[in-house]
């Protein structure tokens, strides 16, 4: 295109033959866009209050597109990103508002049209401004972003070194599921890699498949609950472990097939310091190998969390955690470590029913 000047800005007489002119409901207000040869995409005309469409006249074009004289328009409409990708809204149909997260403003803006299976961009901000006013005056509702799309591979169990731990929790959409809930780095949220229709006694593991599908596009489950930080500590300084007398139950996942449910491991407290509070925070458990295997280490997830630490929120939303004394800690939670028999081999099989572990899950 050549450069945009006060002779460029021109209302199109006539519709281009190789850029179709777009009619654009935004609201209360729809707008009318043609090509032009010089500037790309502009507001020519809008719908009257009987609902027919008439063009500006040349006093009004201008104004309407007056960003158009700026250098390059503005500049060019926001580039979409892997965690922010472009959407539509609708988000089926014969025609959608195609719309971008704008850096600069951290709003949804309209940067196109998609239309008879096409997808139409603007050339500049000029022409994205003038059709998110119109928008505006039009009391177009906002539109909600669909959540960022899971990446290709389930995300393992965390270990807290990225601050973000395991969950269990509904997901927003009222389906009466408890899933659980991991970071996927790539989605840069929380992705649900299991549910459960039983309160949470038992999982149904998601396959590759699965996963991917419950948690792209624009019916992806979105975790309920609000995201618990995992404490931050030292990773230099590593894990503490309790060589006393006493060992901690651990919950494990049983996530091998598609049945989940749970197996206790019996092992030393493992502790950090936050370096945020100075707490000791009891964070998981060590299972001493046998027969020459090495340490395993398993890390709580928010129930388990809670179950051995003392928590208080911030106003901030933050929950910071502090160990509970091991006297505190119910029975059926500890036991004295010559009591506990060797349990880092791998959990019992599943009986043919798929019910799980005989043991009633009562963390993940």
């Amino acid at each position: 295109m050549s450069s945009r000047t006060e002779a460029n800005l021109v209302k199109p007489a006539a519709e281009d033959p190789q850029h179709k002119d777009l009619e654009m409901p935004l609201g209360e207000k729809t707008v009318k866009l043609r090509w032009n040869a010089d500037l790309g995409y502009v507001v020519i005309g809008e719908k009257n209050a009987e609902g027919q469409m008439v063009d500006y006249d040349s006093a009004t074009f201008r104004e309407v597109n007056a960003g158009q004289l700026e250098r390059s328009g503005g500049g060019r409409i926001p580039s979409q990103t892997s965690q922010n990708p472009e959407f539509f809204q609708p988000p089926t149909g014969d025609a959608s508002l195609i719309y971008r997260r704008d850096p600069d403003s951290g709003k949804e803006v309209i940067v196109g049209y998609r239309t008879d299976g096409e997808r139409y961009y603007f050339q500049s901000q000029a022409t994205m401004d003038a059709v998110n006013a119109k928008a505006d005056e039009g009391k177009l509702a906002p539109p909600t972003r669909p959540p960022a799309p899971s990446g290709d591979e389930i995300p393992p169990k965390s270990e807290f070194i990225d601050g973000h731990m395991n969950m269990q929790s509904p997901a927003t959409n009222g389906d009466n599921k408890t899933y659980i809930w991991r970071w996927d780095a790539d989605a840069g949220r929380y992705c649900a890699v299991a549910d459960s229709t039983d309160g949470g006694k038992s999982f149904n593991w998601f396959n590759q498949d699965q996963y991917q599908s419950r948690n792209r596009g624009p019916e992806a489950v979105v975790m309920q609950a609000t995201p618990i930080r995992a404490p931050s500590f030292d990773p230099s300084q590593g894990l503490t472990p309790d060589d006393g007398p006493t060992a901690v139950r651990f919950d494990e996942d049983l996530d091998s097939d598609q049945h989940g449910g749970s197996y206790p491991r019996w092992g030393s407290p493992m502790y950090v310091t936050d370096r945020d509070t100075g707490h000791q925070v009891m964070v998981g458990v060590r299972v001493k190998g046998e027969k020459g295997a090495e340490d395993q280490v398993y890390y709580f997830d928010d129930q388990q969390m809670a179950r051995y630490n003392d928590s208080a929120a911030t106003s901030g939303g933050r929950t910071y955690y502090k160990a509970k004394d091991l006297d505190g800690i119910p029975d059926e939670f500890k036991k004295a470590k010559k009591d506990v028999e060797p349990n880092n081999d791998d959990p019992p099989q599943r009986s043919d029913n798929g019910q799980g572990a005989e043991e009633a899950r009562t963390a993940i």
